[in-house]
């Protein structure tokens, strides 16, 4: 999976060229994801549109977070909102403002978090709905992201490479990849943390907010197994997608391993 070359916004990936099982490819320029888009320049934009064909932004944010750092416009780009949580369910996340008397009892747990996301009817239900609009025919690029592009946005590129039947490692691999796009993140806000608190525990708990931990990914698909019986029982009956919708994505994101991945 190749990160897009792009200063506006962090962990930017496009999932071309990342293999399956059988050794077919991911075309790329058709499937993106990425932290939120608030600070994209008017030069990324037009890249992302023209270079790499994106037509389609699903923000999987809640409407307070929109409305916090609302996503820059791109021109002849649609953008869907599709939050995973709603705002009740969501509590307080690592974009919110730090309250040094509450930081310790606030912080979510994220094994639960994942765990929620692929359980709770509610979340599922708007899974259905992402992975509805993901699985359309289209022409040009769809990109997902949430705040930091590291959790909702995980456990869909997650649950989309397991319906391409990519394997299991390169799928931690590629959700372990934000750690790289983060590590800046992370860092500063484990010193402000740290500054405004003096309290070490609470600054490395921040710093794990911004930090991917496979333990959570596994934690999620050992849910689906335990609730479900198996992720492909998940995709077919929670999200409702019919072996030819399936076999409709294979055959237009898949090559046969021998075409050049190379962008628009």
């Amino acid at each position: 999976m190749k990160e897009l070359p792009m200063r506006s916004v962090v962990n930017l990936r496009d999932f071309g060229g990342t293999r399956t099982k059988d050794g077919k490819i991911i075309r790329s320029g058709l499937f993106l994801r990425s932290a939120a888009l608030n600070r994209l320049s008017k030069k990324d934009a037009s890249a992302l549109r023209d270079a790499y064909g994106l037509r389609t932004v699903i923000d999987l944010r809640t409407q307070t977070e929109r409305e916090q750092k609302p996503d820059a416009a791109i021109p002849g780009v649609e953008t869907r909102s599709i939050p995973i949580f709603s705002e009740a369910e969501m509590g307080v996340t690592h974009e919110k403002e730090i309250d040094r008397r509450q930081l310790l009892s606030m912080l979510p747990d994220l094994k639960e978090l994942y765990v929620r996301m692929v359980t709770d009817p509610a979340c599922v239900d708007q899974l259905r709905m992402i992975f509805r609009l993901i699985t359309e025919p289209r022409n040009g690029a769809i990109l997902w992201h949430c705040t930091a592009g590291k959790d909702r946005c995980g456990i869909v590129s997650a649950l989309l490479l397991r319906l391409l039947d990519v394997p299991q490692d390169t799928i931690e691999d590629d959700y372990l990849a934000t750690n790289d796009a983060l590590k800046r993140t992370a860092d500063r806000y484990y010193a402000l943390v740290l500054l405004m608190t003096r309290d070490r525990k609470a600054a490395r708990r921040v710093r794990e907010l911004y930090r991917a931990d496979e333990c959570c990914l596994r934690a999620a698909f050992e849910a689906i197994d335990a609730r479900y019986g198996c992720t492909e029982t998940f995709l077919r009956e929670q999200l409702e997608l019919t072996d030819a919708r399936i076999r409709a994505l294979r055959e237009r994101a898949l090559n046969n391993g021998n075409e050049s991945p190379s962008i628009r």
